[in-house]
């Protein structure tokens, strides 16, 4: 497309009142092509009103790094979901529970379903909707294998149009009544993992049922549960030790609309270890290499940890299961030194209406990928405007939640802007995932009015093509510590896929162990090949690397020095244990007096309590009149100063507080290139819970710097300065020229050292050669005066 007819096409599509979807002509109207609507005689279309004959359970859908939240007036959705090849060939049902904002205008705002690119579904949002919303996935448009579902909406404030409000805007998804239904189960075999129900947010759960702990078969436990996960290509998994909840073990209590029980049981034990349990493990058979079915109806598998030949046939069918599913993935691919347009992330062109458009994709650089200051990324938009925007409306680049670059758009009679290129400073960048995000104002002075008829048939006020690329440099590559946002992204900081992944418990207990396997299994989903886990000390972790998973009140002292946590940190976190164990009491409803059982298994709080006291003193001790050190803390705060130009300085304490349920915080290893990371919570249970809610999209994709607190579902990060750094790479000329420039850019002091040094070491090598010319110019003076004078 030359840029004359770009130009051509963006501005006959401003100035459109036709939208690129088809217009809304009411509530839960529905407009899509006619080969695409349902027949009458599908029988699964039949079954959509009154669920007439019974259907099979509910499938949910996948975790996503939105969290099933959409929010603003343009937000979308995308999920990959695996479907039977005889539950395409029938059809089947996708049904939505939707919570809306209040604020929410249904006559202005509907919901989009696209099916494999093919709508299905559109309809209003917002009002007093209860019922899920159920949508035909019609044979035609299903296919056996992976589908991809697209959910898009616009929505519009029911009384105020300004800027501002755009914020309140938001539809959630109930992932507990939403899901995937068909009119017969297709049963789940080690193939066709991806059958297996997820949780009600999204997650593969597997529970490892066994009681043996030795470290050697914890492994094989931990990588069993991770191949399962990689065979499903789970977006997130957790991994679970002890009994099997109460609520899977009542069979037959599934109903159509409500999900089966999700994961699967893994029962490691010998048959005669699984005759000793008895009772409901009866019709389990100890002899089965396959997925089985017991009266518990949840998919249930036995391995015997110590039949060497078993755990190698299920090993290989795993593998294979696993390159089937993930053939056309994309997941762990990097870019750098290349450019991509938006359609290949998965950004799509579409006009807006509105007052603030959102929108964005995602993207991975090598994860031992150098961030610094030494290049730039190169974004280079096709966009246009209408005529009559504000005068402060504006085109923003938002890199992982923070401002990167600003486009203004003044022109008062509209643009059609054509490769458009906007630089994005490469300090924006992690190692890993990245999300860029667009934000425009496009307001106009009309909005004050706020009329309702604007609201509903607004015209488009904004056009983002995705013919629009990005370029990613060429990257300085060489791992960084410490570094979260490296160390647990796709190859790893080291580069290698098949190193081990150590881990370290305080203790073999189930929590522990969930923590654990949950931890390594979400390592294990980034990787391109499975890394196998290695059970250590902490001491080995300290000395060549690895993770520490432990309460707060159990990390070693070792450990705690090696990271610079200093005692009062760890005691503030463990008090939380209580208080999160009284919340979660409060919250459950139950009649418990938390006053005689919120501290059982729990460390005591009342050297905390003391320390508290303790600090508040030491707190208001701090100020001119009472301290007589004053002069010295200006000289610390000068040196703290210092640090952020490059010249070093202390490390920042950690800023855990009441609300803080879980601490990651990282170091270089004593020997070697790895990296010593800690995780960390008030007790062993709050460490389980924790690490699942750590490792689900929404908040691994936060973790960066050198440390990371969980504050409910907020993530906050501490950066931190590099203070170590190891080659990944071959040695090439190129590389280490970056890997310099990118060093110096982080060490600003030291690069302005050396510039100095070398500006002084020219002026002098400048001074004397200039004397020397001088000195020589005087003797061929003296020379030729002498000359003269004997003639």
């Amino acid at each position: 497309m030359t840029r004359k007819s770009l130009r051509t096409y963006v501005l006959f599509s401003l100035l459109s009142a036709t939208a690129i979807l088809p217009p809304l002509q009411g509530a839960g109207a529905l407009e899509m092509p006619p080969e695409t609507m349902p027949p009458d005689e599908l029988p699964i279309v039949k079954a959509l009103p009154g669920a007439m004959r019974p259907l099979a359970p509910l499938r949910p859908l996948p975790a996503n790094p939105e969290a099933f939240f959409l929010q603003g007036e343009t937000a979308r959705l995308g999920f990959d979901v695996f479907v039977a090849a005889g539950e395409a060939r029938t059809g089947g049902v996708l049904q939505l529970g939707l919570d809306t904002d209040i604020s929410v205008m249904p006559e202005a705002s509907s919901m989009s379903v696209l099916l494999n690119g093919v709508p299905v579904d559109r309809f209003s949002i917002g009002g007093s909707r209860k019922a899920p919303r159920r949508i035909a996935l019609l044979p035609r448009v299903l296919r056996g294998g992976w589908n991809r579902v697209e959910i898009t909406v616009e929505q519009r404030h029911r009384v105020d149009c300004s800027v501002a409000s755009t914020y309140e805007l938001w539809t959630r998804i109930d992932n507990r009544v939403s899901g995937l239904q068909f009119a017969a189960e297709a049963r789940p075999t080690l193939s066709k993992l991806p059958l297996l129900p997820l949780d009600e947010e999204g997650v593969f759960v597997v529970r490892i049922l066994g009681a043996a702990r030795q470290p050697e078969i914890v492994e094989t436990m931990l990588a069993t549960a991770a191949r399962l996960a990689r065979a499903a290509n789970a977006p997130s998994a957790r991994i679970e030790f002890g009994p099997r909840p109460a609520s899977s073990q009542q069979p037959g209590k599934e109903k159509a609309d409500h999900p089966k029980p999700a994961g699967l049981d893994v029962y490691f034990a010998s048959a005669a270890e699984l005759a000793a349990l008895g009772g409901e493990h009866d019709d389990i058979d100890p002899k089965a290499e396959e997925l089985q079915f017991p009266k518990s109806g949840t998919a249930t598998l036995v391995v015997d940890p110590r039949d060497h030949k078993r755990l190698v046939r299920l090993s290989d069918t795993l593998e294979a299961a696993e390159r089937s599913v993930r053939a056309a993935s994309t997941k762990g691919r990097a870019f750098e030194a290349q450019t991509a347009t938006f359609r290949d992330l998965g950004f799509s062109s579409r006009d807006f209406s509105g007052r603030l458009y959102r929108g964005g994709f995602r993207l991975a650089l090598p994860a031992d990928a150098v961030i610094s200051d030494y290049a730039s990324a190169e974004l280079t938009l096709d966009l246009g405007y209408a005529a009559g925007l504000s005068a402060d409306s504006e085109f923003r680049v938002l890199v992982n939640g923070r401002s990167a670059a600003i486009l203004p758009l003044g022109r008062s009679d509209g643009d059609a802007m054509t490769a458009k290129s906007l630089s994005i400073p490469l300090t924006a960048f992690r190692p890993g995932e990245n999300h860029v995000e667009f934000e425009a104002v496009v307001s106009r002075p009309a909005d004050r009015e706020c009329a309702p008829g604007v609201q509903i048939e607004g015209d488009p006020r904004l056009l983002i093509l995705e013919t629009s690329t990005i370029r990613i440099p060429r990257l300085a590559r060489m791992a960084t510590l410490p570094n979260l946002a490296a160390s647990f992204s796709g190859r790893g900081m080291d580069g290698r896929t098949l190193h081990p992944v150590r881990l370290a418990v305080t203790g073999f207990d189930d929590n522990s162990l969930s923590a654990a396997g949950t931890f390594y299994t979400r390592i294990a989903l980034e990787r391109a090949d499975l890394p196998l886990p290695k059970i250590v000390d902490a001491d080995t972790v300290i000395t060549e690397g690895g993770t520490l998973l432990a309460a707060a009140g159990d990390v070693p002292e070792a450990m705690r020095a090696h990271l610079k946590i200093d005692d009062a940190t760890l005691i503030e976190l463990a008090a939380n244990a209580a208080r999160l164990s009284d919340l979660a009491l409060l919250m459950s409803g139950q009649d418990i007096d938390t006053m005689t059982t919120g501290g059982i298994g729990f460390i005591s709080t009342a050297e905390a309590q003391a320390r508290d006291t303790t600090l508040e003193s030491w707190r208001t001790s701090f100020t001119i009149e009472d301290d007589p050190n004053w002069l010295w803390d200006a000289v610390v705060s000068g040196t703290k100063a210092i640090a952020s130009v490059g010249l070093g300085g202390e490390t920042a304490p950690l800023p855990v507080d009441e609300h803080t349920s879980l601490l990651i915080s990282q170091s270089p290893a004593k020997a070697g290139p790895g990296a010593v990371t800690l995780v960390t919570a008030p007790s062993p249970l709050d460490l389980a819970s924790g690490v699942a809610h750590l490792v689900q999209p929404a908040q691994w994709s936060q973790l960066e710097g050198r440390a990371a607190l969980l504050n409910g579902d907020r993530i906050e990060t501490v950066p931190g300065y590099v203070s170590a750094m190891h080659a990944t790479q071959p040695l090439a000329f190129g590389n280490m020229r970056l890997v310099i420039a990118a060093w110096l850019s982080m060490n600003p002091a030291i690069h302005a050292g050396l510039l100095l040094l070398a500006a002084l070491a020219f002026g002098g090598a400048t001074t004397v050669a200039v004397k020397r010319v001088i000195k020589d110019d005087d003797a061929i003076v003296t020379l030729g005066n002498g000359s003269r004078g004997d003639g």
